[in-house]
């Protein structure tokens, strides 16, 4: 009994460093300057959608579901489905301020969103009011 009391105390020991560092991971990954906030008349949410669709190729619905959870704190239930809602309604909001500017985003059926990588440029030059 004493060799499973030390190897669960180890098991402990293992999860409480691994949930450390991967807090600190995702610290280091989590934007720390947004350069579309208060740009664009962007909503702060918007702005962050904004920035996740920038960042990657195709922004999939599951991870602007994570983005919404982590930086948009207007998670009102728990429901997958009310979570998906609130994502497709910024999702339009910010596609019609981008196409305001001449920038596409694309709707990939059934996976995400998805800018040209084309258009990134433009939409950084927009942000930093160069253009």
């Amino acid at each position: 009994m004493n060799a499973y009391m030390k190897e669960i105390a180890a098991l402990r020991d293992r999860v409480a460093y691994l949930e450390s560092e991967t807090e600190y991971l995702r610290d280091i990954l989590r934007p720390k300057v947004n350069p579309f906030a208060d740009k664009l008349g962007f909503s702060p949410q918007q702005a962050v959608f904004a920035y996740a669709l920038f960042r990657c190729d195709i922004a999939t619905y599951d991870y602007l579901d994570e983005v919404a959870e982590a930086y948009c704190h207007a998670i009102r239930a728990e429901d997958d489905k009310r979570i998906s809602i609130r994502v497709k309604v910024a999702m339009f909001k910010v596609r019609h301020k981008l196409r305001q500017h001449g920038i596409e985003v694309l709707n990939i059926r059934g996976v995400g969103y998805k800018i040209n990588p084309q258009d990134k440029p433009k939409m950084l030059q927009l942000a930093e009011g160069k253009q």
